[in-house]
C-alpha cells in the first residue's frame, strides 16, 4: 500500500509538462521552530531573507539525514509527540513526507500510513482509514477479501500498541473555508486512538500560522530550508539527466553562476521554482534563458497556476479574474516597495490595496505567504512567493515612466526620483523588459 501511495505522491510533485522532477531527489534540510516569528513594525528585511527565521525562534537546524536519525527514530523527549512540517508552496513538503515513510518502512518495525488530506472529502480521518484505506490495502494482498469489523479492530490495535505512523499530507488542501477550520477539523478527528500513533503532517505557512494560538496541540514545528548552491546544481543535473540532455543542464548551471543572472539564482532555491526554470530552459531551442526577466516571470506565472490547477480553478477558467488579481497584486507590490517595510507587507496594507476577496484568493493560491507578526500588535505580515515576484508585479503597475523620474525644477521635494533609489532598480529593469511598453517610453 505504501508503494502504491508513493506513486500517487510522486504525481502530486509533478510541476512541469515533462515531469522529470518526480524522479529527482535532493535531500531537504529543516529548522525546528519554537514559535511564530515576531518582528518590530519598522524592521526592514533584505529581499533575500524575508522568509528567514531569526535565532530567537530557532531550536535547532537539521540536515536531512540528521533529521531522520535524531527526530524520526528517537522517542520524543518533550511534551510534543507529533511533527508538523511547514513551508511555502512547492518547498518540498510532500517529497519529504514520502522520504519519511520510506525511512520508517526500511529502518523500523512500525507501520507508516500515508493519507493525502485532499482525498478525505466528507469523511473523517478514522472513517477514511477503516472504510477506504484499509480495504484498498487488504485487496492489494488478497483481491477478494472482505474487510470485517474484526479486521478493522486489528488495525486499531496496531495504533494502541503505538506501532503506527500517521502521515497526513496537505492540511491546506482539505477544502475547508478557513485555515482555522482546517486545523480545528484535524484536531477533532485525531481521536484518542489515532493520537496513539505518531503523526507527521505537512501544511503551508498561511494555514499553520493563521492564529497566534494554534488549535492543533502536541506538535513540534519544523520549517523547510531553501536549497543551497550545490543542491541547485545537483537538482539541475538530475533533472536534465532524466531528460536525456546533461549538456544542456551543464549550460544552465553555468548561466546561473553568471553575474547578470544573480536574481534568478536567488529565485530558484525552492524545488518548485527550480523545476519551472528547468522546463523553461529545456524548451528553449537555443539553450537560452528568456531575453528579459519580465518574460521569464510571465511564463513562471502561467506555470504556477497550472502546477496546482485544482487550487486555482477560478483563475484557470477566467482571464478577467486573472487580470483583476494581477492588477491588485501590482498595487500591493508597488505600495510595499514604496513603504519603509518594502518586502514585509502587513495584512491591513494587503487588504487596503487588494480588497478582502482578492487578498484571500492571492493567499489561497500561494502568491502571498505569512512570514511573521508585528511584535507590538500581533498583526500578520505577509511576503510574496518570492521577492522577485513582488518586483515583477510592481513593474506591471507602472504605466507612466514619470513614476520613476518626475523632476520638478526649483522644488525637488515635489518631484519623484525613484530612479536613484536602490530598492527600485530591479523594478525599473523589469519595466524595461515589458513588451507591452512602447519603445519611446523606455
Amino acid at each position: 500500500m505504501l508503494n502504491s501511495q508513493n506513486k500517487a505522491a510522486k504525481l502530486r510533485r509533478k510541476a512541469t509538462e515533462q515531469g522529470f522532477e518526480i524522479k529527482v531527489y535532493v535531500p531537504l534540510g529543516l529548522v525546528e521552530r519554537k514559535q511564530q516569528q515576531r518582528r518590530q513594525l519598522d524592521e526592514q528585511r533584505n529581499r533575500e531573507n524575508v522568509y528567514e527565521l531569526t535565532q530567537e525562534v530557532i531550536v535547532k537546524t537539521y540536515e536531512h539525514d540528521a533529521f531522520l536519525r535524531e527526530v524520526i527514530t528517537q522517542q520524543p523527549s518533550g511534551n510534543n509527540k507529533h511533527i508538523a512540517v511547514i513551508g511555502e508552496p512547492g518547498a518540498g513538503k510532500t517529497t519529504l513526507l514520502s522520504t519519511i515513510a520510506a525511512f520508517i518502512q526500511n529502518n523500523t518495525q512500525d507501520l507508516p500510513i500515508c493519507i493525502s488530506l485532499a482525498n478525505l472529502q466528507d469523511k473523517d480521518i478514522e472513517e477514511y482509514l477503516l472504510k477506504q484505506w484499509l480495504p484498498e490495502a487488504m485487496r492489494l494482498a488478497k483481491p477478494n477479501i472482505v474487510v470485517t469489523p474484526e479486521i478493522e479492530c486489528q488495525l486499531l490495535e496496531c495504533f494502541a500498541k503505538e506501532r503506527v505512523w500517521l502521515l497526513l499530507d496537505g492540511v491546506d488542501e482539505m477544502g475547508e473555508d478557513s485555515p482555522v477550520q482546517a486545523l480545528t477539523k484535524i484536531n477533532r478527528e485525531l481521536t484518542a486512538s489515532l493520537r496513539q500513533a505518531r503523526v507527521v503532517l505537512t501544511c503551508r505557512l498561511n494555514v499553520w500560522d493563521a492564529q497566534v494560538n494554534n488549535t492543533l496541540t502536541g506538535f513540534d514545528t519544523y520549517k523547510t530550508q531553501e536549497f543551497k548552491p550545490e543542491q541547485i546544481d545537483d537538482f539541475i543535473q538530475q533533472w536534465f539527466e532524466r531528460a536525456g540532455n546533461l549538456a544542456k543542464g551543464k549550460t544552465l548551471q553555468d548561466k546561473l553562476k553568471a553575474t547578470q543572472h544573480e536574481n534568478i539564482r536567488k529565485l530558484v532555491t525552492n524545488p518548485l521554482r527550480l523545476s519551472l526554470l528547468c522546463q523553461t530552459f529545456y524548451l528553449d531551442k537555443q539553450g537560452e534563458l528568456p531575453e528579459t526577466k519580465a518574460a521569464l516571470y510571465q511564463r513562471f506565472t502561467r506555470y504556477f497556476y497550472e502546477w496546482k490547477s485544482e487550487l486555482s480553478i477560478e483563475l484557470c477558467n477566467s482571464d478577467d479574474l486573472n487580470d483583476e488579481l494581477h492588477q491588485a497584486l501590482s498595487k500591493l507590490a508597488f505600495a510595499g516597495i514604496n513603504s519603509p517595510a518594502r518586502f514585509r507587507l502587513r495584512r491591513s496594507l494587503a487588504r487596503q490595496e487588494m480588497g478582502e476577496r482578492l487578498f484571500k484568493l492571492a493567499e489561497n493560491v500561494g502568491w502571498l505567504n505569512l512570514v511573521d507578526r508585528v511584535a507590538e500588535t500581533e498583526e500578520e505580515v505577509y511576503a510574496f512567493f518570492h521577492p522577485n515576484f513582488q518586483e515583477y508585479f510592481a513593474a506591471l503597475r507602472v504605466d507612466d515612466w514619470h513614476e520613476f523620474l518626475n523632476h520638478v525644477p526649483n522644488n525637488i521635494t515635489q518631484g519623484t526620483y525613484r530612479i536613484f533609489e536602490p530598492q527600485w532598480k530591479e523594478v525599473i529593469l523589469l519595466w524595461f523588459g515589458r513588451d507591452d511598453v512602447v519603445k519611446n517610453e523606455k
